[in-house]
Formats: C-alpha cells, sequence, structure tokens
C-alpha cells in the first residue's frame, strides 16, 4: 500500500498518533529541509515558487552535459525569488581552470552564492585538471570569489568503488583544508535507505572528531523505476546496490514510493539531535518531494504499526 496517501477521517487499527515525542523530533528534523533542483527544468524552479518557504536553500545538481551558464541563470532565479542556491561544483566535469574560476565568479557576481556543494562527479577520469572536489578546494579559486561555506559528500551507506578508509582520510583532507581556507564546511550525504547505517555513520563521524554539520540525504516520493533511472543518471548507485543485495528491503520499496520509515528511524534515535537537517533528493519531482516534506513538517502524518508514517499530502 503506498504510503504517500491521504488519511482517513476515521482511524484505522494499524494508524495510532505518534508515540510520546516522535511528532516533535520529526518535524524538528524536516524543518529547514533542502532540496535539489535541476538548471534544466524551468518547471523546478515554479515547484520552488509554489511549494518552498522563502530563505529555503536550493541545491543545483550538476550533470555531465550541463551548461554551465545555465547553472548561473538558475542561480541568480532562485536568489531573486528568496532563496539561498547551492549550486553542486562537479570537479570531473571541469575542463580547465579557467572554466573554473570564470563559473565560481559569475556564480558569485550575477547570482550572490556564497556557498556550494563540491562533488567528484563519478566520471571514469576527469575532463581537466580536478581529479577531486579536492583539488577544486584545493585550487583556491572558492576563497578568491568570496565563497565562505562548502559542502562535501559523505556515505553512510558505503561508495561502491573507494574504500572506507580512504573516504575518511579524504574528508579529514578536505575539512582541515577549508578550515585554512577560512571556509565552513559541512557534508551533506548521498541519499540512504537503512536509518540503522545512518545513524551508525554519523556515530563513528563523531567519534573520529568531526563537528561540522551534516545533512542527511534521502530520495524523496518516487516509484522504485524512477529511483534506479535518476540513481543512474546521478552516479548516485551504491545505495541501489546495496538494495539489490537485501531482497526484502528491496521489495518493501516496490510498494513503498516515500522515504517514512528512514525518516521515523532517524527521529526515533538519540543521535538524531546531531542532524542538521535533512537533503532531498527530488526524483519523483520537486513539487511532490516538497508537498510530502511540508507535511511531515506541519506534522500531518500518523505513525503505523509498520514502522513508518502515513502522511497526510
Amino acid at each position: 500500500m503506498n504510503r504517500v496517501r491521504a488519511m482517513e477521517k476515521a482511524a484505522r487499527p494499524s494508524d495510532t498518533a505518534p508515540p510520546d515525542g516522535l511528532a516533535t523530533r520529526v518535524t524538528a528534523l524536516v524543518k529547514g529541509y533542502s532540496l535539489e533542483v535541476s538548471s534544466r527544468s524551468a518547471r523546478d524552479l515554479d515547484a520552488c515558487l509554489t511549494h518552498l518557504e522563502k530563505g529555503s536553500d536550493v541545491y543545483i545538481n550538476f550533470i555531465a552535459g550541463d551548461d554551465l551558464g545555465a547553472k548561473v541563470r538558475c542561480a541568480a532565479a532562485l536568489r531573486g525569488s528568496g532563496f539561498h542556491p547551492v549550486p553542486h561544483i562537479g570537479a570531473r566535469h571541469l575542463h580547465s581552470e579557467s572554466q573554473l574560476d570564470d563559473l565560481l565568479a559569475r556564480l558569485a557576481g550575477e547570482a550572490g552564492v556564497e556557498r556550494a556543494l563540491l562533488i567528484g562527479g563519478d566520471a571514469a577520469g576527469p575532463a581537466g585538471p580536478y581529479e577531486s572536489s579536492l583539488a577544486v578546494l584545493a585550487s583556491g579559486l572558492l576563497a578568491k570569489h568570496g565563497f565562505r561555506a562548502a559542502g562535501f559528500a559523505g556515505y553512510p551507506e558505503g561508495h561502491p568503488q573507494i574504500a572506507a578508509s580512504v573516504l575518511k582520510r579524504a574528508l579529514a583532507d578536505k575539512l582541515a583544508l577549508a578550515a585554512q581556507q577560512g571556509i565552513a564546511p559541512y557534508i551533506v550525504t548521498q541519499f540512504c535507505f537503512d536509518a540503522p547505517a545512518v545513524i551508525a555513520w554519523l556515530a563513528a563521524l563523531r567519534r573520529d572528531g568531526v563537528s561540522v554539520p551534516v545533512r542527511i540525504g534521502l530520495a524523496g516520493p518516487a516509484n522504485v523505476a524512477t529511483l534506479v533511472r535518476y540513481a543512474i543518471r546521478c552516479g548516485v548507485t551504491n545505495s541501489i546496490r546495496a538494495l539489490t543485495g537485501r531482497a526484502d528491503r528491496f521489495l518493501r520499496l516496490v510498494s513503498d514510493s516515500a522515504p517514512d520509515a528512514l525518516v521515523r528511524g532517524i527521529a526515533e534515535d538519540e543521535a538524531a539531535a546531531g542532524i542538521a537537517g535533512l537533503h532531498f533528493f527530488p526524483f519523483g519531482g520537486v513539487a511532490k518531494t516538497a508537498r510530502w516534506a511540508n507535511a511531515l513538517k506541519r506534522g500531518r502524518f500518523r505513525a503505523n504499526a509498520g514502522g513508518g508514517l502515513d502522511v497526510e499530502v
């Protein structure tokens, strides 16, 4: 049964009021959520105008072949509409230092951008001088153009091609270098499906002394076919591979199209207090994701016997 549905006035036996404190925790977790849009889609901007609060963080994704000028225009449109644009910078898709220099100059000058999410880009090899997000940061160009903060990717469920020890060392290097440059670092994770894995990863991060803000990435409401298609397109394949190796959870996603069980699982753990917020990958559409997240934020949900939340969208 699809969990993204309007609640009936008469509560069913499986519908219960949220356990003590759960409603407060869920709404606190979702409050101030961010999501991302494509610079290729005018519909995405329209959805932001209709469904997002002014002042929300709106990330602009970076797909191979994207027009960088369109990214600048998208950022400027978001800024002009009262949002905080946060563009992705895909290291391996950049062809030259001058291209990166020009992009950052335009983002700052034409759109007032002060933050960016630095990602590797998940290409087989670099198109230019930047192998990684660390290399982009090491260029010094973000500091040159007045960027105040930089986000880096986190991988609670691991990376299909990079060992955990390598990820750990690279993150430490990026956080240290950002601090040296006077840039405030934070982490945005790839989209996840396993609440215990998220909590365990966060706990390990804090044990290692990493205290920067962390936003947990979730796939917004979408059917599995759409989810897989966007995961491949965006290079976010690690969670899909993990799911196909855990048949019970994968089969559950065939009928469930929203991350309600994951939100509940995270909110119920005390470690959720250390999470800065949620970041949604709107594979089912920006409007659909925002409506669902807004319903959670406004407390329009009930806990169910299956361990999830029935959300009144």
